[in-house]
């Protein structure tokens, strides 16, 4: 079996040029690293040339995906949901301790079932998403840099190597990973979910948790363009009308916590975001 490097795979994909094929190209390249999966797990003595080959479909996947960014249509939600889950997919196969990695792509394969269906809190979602990605993949590439950066310096300037080429060491590693295609890919897409959420942005600035209540974001809506007053009660948001007039700057900057409420630390399998399970009445 012979093992390509990256390079002979991205020739191929250079003669492919539109976004659709772009796209089912990562999707084939993503279902090759999901098969070689169980492979790289067991030990065999072709296992040096299966991580080879690994490492080649990951760097054709990321080439073709910044490719397909470049000709993403903003306009075309669909495209841009497709290309961002399998990028999303393609990091948690490359990623260890992925758990939120893993919750944020399955939030976003449902987000394409979402948009399809018609529903209108598509957007919002996604940029629940995007905001969370963006605090993982700046606290991974911090984690590399306090992780490997030290040793890069000792060996360094052990081998006397110049000191600008040591500085940029860990920078450039984290560059050529998929990890910082996702995060050029996530600063763009951040870009255009701020044009798709513009209506209801200001109205949901009271939501301190990716939760969906579909029933809050209808009242909310309904409300809109009205001053309205927020209230803590049990484990429930109550949301009134009240008179504009009424509203001083001191009772918008300002809030009391009710007695009888009490705060509890939860341990939670992933950092920024939580299975389904754990959003329960103590999570309000």
């Amino acid at each position: 079996m012979a093992v390509y490097t990256g390079v002979d795979l991205e020739h191929a994909i250079q003669r492919m040029a539109t976004l659709q094929v772009q796209l089912n190209i990562v999707r084939k390249l993503l279902e090759s690293r999901i098969e070689l999966r169980p492979v790289l797990q067991t030990s065999h003595k072709r296992l040096k040339d299966m991580i080879f080959l690994d490492i080649s479909l990951d760097s054709a996947l990321g080439t073709t995906a910044e490719k397909g960014l470049k000709n993403v249509n903003f306009a075309n939600p669909l495209e841009v949901l497709s290309l961002f889950s399998l990028m999303l997919e393609n990091l948690c196969l490359s990623t260890v301790n992925n758990e939120d990695y893993t919750y944020c792509t399955k939030d976003s394969y449902r987000i394409c079932v979402l948009y399809k269906s018609g529903n209108s809190q598509w957007a919002l979602q996604t940029k629940a998403i995007l905001d969370r990605l963006q605090l993982l993949l700046a606290e991974r590439s911090q984690h590399y840099q306090n992780r490997i950066q030290p040793s890069a310096q000792y060996l360094g300037n052990l081998l006397g190597h110049p000191k600008w080429t040591i500085d940029i060491f860990t920078e450039e590693l984290i560059r050529s990973g998929c990890s910082a295609i996702m995060k050029n890919g996530t600063n763009c897409f951040v870009m255009e979910a701020k044009n798709l959420t513009k209506d209801i942005s200001r109205l949901l600035q009271i939501c301190f948790a990716t939760c969906f209540d579909q029933n809050i974001f209808r009242d909310l809506m309904l409300k809109e363009g009205k001053a309205i007053a927020i209230k803590l009660k049990s484990n429930n948001l109550v949301v009134r009308e009240t008179n504009s007039s009424s509203l001083s700057h001191t009772s918008i900057v300002s809030f009391s916590i009710p007695r009888g409420v009490t705060f509890k630390k939860k341990t939670l399998c992933g950092k920024y975001a939580a299975s389904v399970g754990e959003f329960t009445t103590e999570m309000a």
